[in-house]
């Protein structure tokens, strides 16, 4: 089976969706599938963008990212057009909303069959023009694959309609992420002996909420005087987060860390004693639809805090591999990271059994082993 991916967010840079995308890429390759990726590469340098697509084993077609937004879709299609009389994909999977736009006008020319995922954000209101052009997309998809119930849910109370649709969660990759590394030498780097750490990964935004955690670290640190609050991601707000972290008197326990390496991520989860991530809706265009980090850092032995109303719940056993709290709420949240940072058996219990179900469940390889049946079921039926 020779597939073409359609992303708007691909690694080097940071980003869910370019992970999800990437990871998908590199185990249908595993599973014997011929990749090629067409996609967008943002937040990261130039420099490391050309050497990351220079060491990948499947062919990566840059899409541009600048407007006019006319000329911009016309040139992306005119190089999704070329990869694909390149490689002559059986089938073409879009992740993301430009990219879902992309795939229908792709398919339309090609003849050939279209799958979209569903993450979340695109389905929610904007102006018309963007409403219009998704509805009209994923009426043009073969199969969308949702990223959780939330996500599905989401769409359908929007008034998205779909021919055939699936929901298999997001993964996590357990060969990178795991207990047991050796994290003193980062401890003394980032002056953090005898501290207690509360770790977020993502970007510094209103859709990451961090803003919420550190309302919550006055009253964990009355009773958790040595927290520290570690926060790893784009920095998109961090000057304005920094603000309210001195506002409340928490500057000198609170630690924004900008970008981390990915080889080097696993070993902040491992510095972790517990997880917090409680996202909220971000005005109208962005919600949380799923919640790759929490599996990284379930594979890594780490309970996480996540907020309700988003597909978070569903990246967790809720009680047992972890703790949900209400969206907006400081004192809900500080409860329950409190309650993981003063309960030791409690909090290890959870970690183990928040490894051991992502395990089971949540690698990269399960996921994409489904994720594969589909692609299958859809050419046989094509």
């Amino acid at each position: 089976m020779k597939v073409l991916i359609l992303s708007i967010e691909f690694p080097p840079g940071p980003g869910g969706l370019g992970t999800y995308a990437y990871q998908t890429a590199s185990h249908l390759l595993q599973l014997g599938c011929q990749v090629v990726v067409a996609t967008h590469q943002t937040h990261a340098p130039q420099d490391d963008i050309v050497e990351f697509n220079y060491h990948q084993v499947f062919p990566i077609y840059p899409l541009p990212f600048r407007g006019p937004i006319f000329i911009e879709a016309v040139e992306r299609l005119v190089i999704t057009m070329r990869a694909i009389r390149k490689h002559h994909p059986d089938l073409l999977i879009a992740f993301g909303r430009q990219a879902v736009w992309l795939g229908p006008c792709a398919t339309q020319i090609s003849k050939i069959p279209l799958i979209a995922t569903g993450t979340g954000s695109e389905f929610l209101p904007r102006e018309f023009h963007w409403v219009y052009l998704t509805r009209w997309a994923y009426r043009k998809v073969r199969k969308v694959i949702f990223i959780s119930q939330f996500t599905q849910k989401l769409a359908a109370n929007y008034g998205f309609q779909f021919t055939d649709s699936a929901i298999i969660p997001l993964g996590a990759d357990d060969r990178l992420y795991h207990p047991g590394l050796p994290v003193d030498q980062l401890r003394e780097k980032l002056n953090l002996l005898g501290k207690r750490i509360i770790l977020t990964v993502g970007q510094v935004s209103q859709r990451k909420a961090q803003d919420i955690v550190l309302r919550a670290m006055p009253e964990i640190l009355k009773r958790v005087p040595d927290a520290v609050y570690l926060i790893a991601g784009l920095p998109s707000l961090q000057q304005p987060f920094q603000a309210l972290a001195a506002e409340l008197g928490v500057t000198e326990q609170v630690r924004f860390l900008g970008v981390v390496d990915q080889e080097d991520l696993p070993l902040y989860y491992n510095l972790a004693e517990v997880f917090v991530l409680v996202s909220r809706q971000s005005g109208a265009d962005e919600v949380e639809g799923f919640g790759i980090v929490v599996v990284e850092a379930a594979l890594c032995g780490i309970p996480a805090v996540v907020a309700d109303h988003s597909g978070l719940i569903e990246a967790i056993l809720p009680d047992q591999t972890g703790l949900v709290v209400p969206q907006e709420s400081p004192s809900a949240t500080a409860e329950a990271l409190l309650r993981l940072l003063m309960d030791e058996p409690l909090r290890n219990s959870m970690g183990q059994a928040a490894r051991q179900y992502a395990l089971e469940h949540a690698t990269w390889g399960k996921r994409t082993s489904e994720f594969y049946k589909i692609l299958q079921a859809v050419q046989e039926s094509f």
